[in-house]
Parts: structure tokens; sequence; C-alpha cells
């Protein structure tokens, strides 16, 4: 159950699962047997069984990725991850500085991460980067860190942030947001940034460079050194110079009402034995109401109906729970709080 493939570049669920490369070091593993091929057919069956089958990915890079798999003859749809509009917003605080011990008088670079640990590369990639930067940056990494590596001089990690008003002056008082994944499947940290008005720098792996658009940039994966080259080409032209168009991007593409409408839209069509059944109810309502009776008559035809359609509606919860935790069956994704960044 690979979490991640793309940084060791394994492309065998295109086909078949065997010799994991990964099954000892990444997600749920046994520590005696690879059981990745058994697994794979287990999964692909269980995939083969499901007709009309709707996928749901959110970055045009996962749908391309999730094209290839045995997911390849669902109804594909891509729907992006969205951002809370009312929660992040630019918002300079210059109290900031001193309750997380930051230097005013510096250029502030920021990056956040649900970890810093040695088991994938943000944090060396971060150390990599701090070591390059000149005197007037300053690196803030925000998220838990389990890395026994030392922080440098010039970097300040913040383990936790209270509230995302909090967070974004954090991200409002940042020169640019330096992103150090080269596995997302859509990068919510960087579209938080960019709403308030903060250009990011990113690789240019998986579906980082999609979020971030033509708003900021992104360089080759671990490049540090290109990195803080486009960093300093966002200090020439001024933060006032990307911060509109970070913005709008955000507004244009990643907003929750016009992308859970489209979840609405997907769920309507593919179930429309609840539509019928919400139609039976209404219309055997209007009729019962004016036609003449018992009002026995009209509450057991009312109750039927009603009972009829909380079974389909039953029904069809269980059967969109079942392809939900399937789906995260399929890449090996964890359920767990942060499984929402891959779906």
């Amino acid at each position: 159950k690979c979490t991640h493939f793309a940084e060791v570049g394994c492309r065998k669920w295109m086909t078949a699962c065997k010799n994991c490369p990964q099954w000892k070091s990444s997600g749920p593993h046994t520590w005696l047997f690879d059981k990745s091929k058994k697994m794979f057919n287990q999964k692909k069956e269980w995939i083969e069984g499901l007709k009309n089958l709707d996928v749901i990915t959110c970055s045009n890079w996962l749908d391309g990725e999730a094209r290839q798999s045995i997911l390849m003859n669902a109804n594909f749809h891509m729907i992006y991850n969205w951002i809370d509009m009312a929660k992040f917003k630019e918002d300079h605080d210059d109290t900031i500085y001193e309750r997380y011990g930051l230097d005013k008088n510096k250029k502030i670079l920021v990056s956040v991460s649900a970890g810093w640990d040695d088991r994938t590369t943000r944090y060396a990639d971060a150390l990599r980067l701090s070591d390059i930067l000149t005197k007037d940056y300053q690196l803030v990494i925000i998220g838990t860190k389990t890395s026994e590596r030392e922080l440098h001089d010039n970097m300040v990690h913040i383990n936790y942030v209270n509230g995302t008003a909090e967070l974004s002056k954090l991200y409002s008082c940042a020169t640019a947001f330096v992103g150090f994944s080269v596995e997302d499947t859509f990068g919510k940290v960087f579209a938080e940034a960019m709403l308030c008005g903060t250009p990011a720098v990113v690789f240019n792996a998986t579906a980082c460079p999609e979020v971030v658009g033509d708003t900021g940039y992104a360089v080759e994966r671990h490049d540090v050194k290109a990195m803080f080259e486009k960093v300093k080409e966002i200090v020439k032209n001024g933060r006032e110079y990307y911060s509109e168009r970070c913005k709008q991007r955000v507004y244009d593409r990643y907003t929750m009402e016009s992308n859970v409408n489209k979840y609405i839209r997907i769920y309507e069509n593919a179930c429309p034995i609840i539509l019928f059944t919400y139609f039976t109810a209404v219309c055997c309502h209007a009729f019962e109401s004016t036609a003449a009776g018992s009002s026995d008559r009209y509450h057991s035809s009312a109750v039927l109906v009603c009972f009829v359609y909380e079974i389909c509606r039953l029904f069809w919860k269980m059967i969109v729970l079942r392809m939900h935790f399937m789906f995260f069956d399929i890449f090996g994704f964890y359920r767990s709080k942060s499984a929402y960044a891959y779906v």
C-alpha cells in the first residue's frame, strides 16, 4: 500500500505491482513478506467488479495518473480541493514577530508541513536552503519536527499555530512561501499562502506547480539553489507584484462554493433512484392532499414513500462509503485526519 511512488519513480501500479521498492519503508507494511502483488490483484478484482464507477480526483496531475491505473475504465471527474475564504486573508500584524521570535528586519520565508522528519526530503531540503541563504533572510518552518538534526541559526521552528487567523498572519509577513514537497496531490498550504497574497516557490513535482500556476515559480525537485534565485526574483519585483494574481487564482479555482456544487451534481447524476423516489414523494404529497379520502390513507402512503426513500438513501450511502475507502486502499493512502489531502 504505497502512499507515494513519484519520488522513487515506481510505475508498477500501471500494470502489476511486485517486488515493491518501498514495502519496508512506506505506509502499512510487513517486515517479512512483500505482499504488493497479492494486494494489487485483490484491488484489481474489486475494481473490475464495480460497474459505472465514478472517480473524483483533486488535481489534473492526479487525474492523469489515475487514468493510467486499473481505474482507467471509470468515469473521471477533476474537482480541486477548496480553501475557506473566510478563514484565510492577508493580515499584517507586527506583533507576530515578537510572538514567534522572528526578525522584522529580515526577509521571511515560510514553509508549512505536517511533519519535519528524516523519512522525507522536506527537512533535508530546508536545511540545504538555509545553508545558502544570505544574512538578510530567515527561514520559518511550521509543523511538528521529529528530526533530531538541529535547526540552523537562520531558521525558526514553530511547532503549533493556534488557528487559521494566526496562520494567515504568518503567511502575510512572508516575502515568499517555499514548498519542499515533491509528492502532493494538491498542495493546500500553497493555496492558503496565495490567498494571503504571498507568492510560492515550489518544486516542479506532482501537482505542486499546478496549484501555483503563473503566480509564482516552480524549480526542479531538490534544487534549492534555483529556489533561492526565484526568491530573489520575487524580492526584486516586490511582493505586491504577485499578491493580487495569487489571490485571484485562488478565487477563480479553489472556492468552496464552486467545487462543492460539482460534487453535488456528480452525486445527483450517479444516483437517479434517489431523485426518482424524492419526486415520487412530492407527487404523492400533492395528490393525496387534494384527493378525497381519509387522512389515514394519506398518512399511510406518505409513510411508505418516506420509508422507501430512506432505505434507498441508506443503501446508496453504504455504496459511496465503500467506494471512498476502496479509493484510499487502491493508492495506499492512510485513512487518517490528513486523508483529505489525497481526495
